[in-house]
């Protein structure tokens, strides 16, 4: 069961941190007007590093598991870390929802909070909150994470592919938010 977790949970490192680290070349690199390149820099050399923090947490965690007995009794170390990480990748995914949106024909105003229509700019609305949905996207997480958490009475496998989905998905947002290009 540990052994499992283990696994999974480095595959979500290594993934990820490979990921970011391909997504911090385009700041580590600087293709940007000079300007740009002092903030760029420094926030790529930060992503990096943590990218590889997160590569050579994974590889290890692979490595320590090699060569070793594994008990179905064992230690649930690993199975908290697992659950930290979906608990994790949800705290993520609430903080990518937006907290105020408008509708449409409106663009949202962020120092003044309110909704500005997009051809006449004395027109002007109060954007609407989205906290609740952040909220229920953070106690879905952790409701979720309570079955990987105490995972002995469900298949490993359905704990991980529960890890697996929502720090899939929490990358995978977070990646198409900041630097994947856009197809729309």
């Amino acid at each position: 069961m540990a052994g499992a977790c283990l696994v999974v949970a480095g595959a979500c490192l290594v993934v990820a941190g490979a990921l970011f680290l391909w997504a911090s070349w385009d700041e580590l690199t600087c293709p940007y007007v000079e300007r740009l390149c002092n903030v760029t820099i420094g926030l790529g050399g930060l992503i990096s590093f943590l990218a590889l923090v997160m590569v050579v947490l994974g590889a290890l965690a692979w490595i320590s598991l090699r060569g070793r007995a594994v008990s179905p009794d064992g230690a649930d170390g690993w199975v908290r870390v697992e659950a930290l990480m979906v608990i994790f990748g949800a705290v993520l995914i609430a903080l990518l929802i937006p907290s105020r949106v408008c509708t449409a024909g409106y663009r949202l105003d962020h120092v003044f909070g309110v909704c500005i229509h997009v051809g006449n700019s004395a027109d002007r609305i109060d954007a609407r909150s989205q906290l609740w949905l952040r909220w229920v996207a953070l106690g879905t997480g952790v409701v979720v994470a309570l079955p990987v958490r105490f995972q002995r009475r469900i298949p490993s496998v359905v704990a991980a592919g529960i890890t697996v989905a929502v720090w899939g998905v929490a990358v995978w947002w977070l990646l198409s938010e900041t630097v994947l290009p856009r197809t729309y």
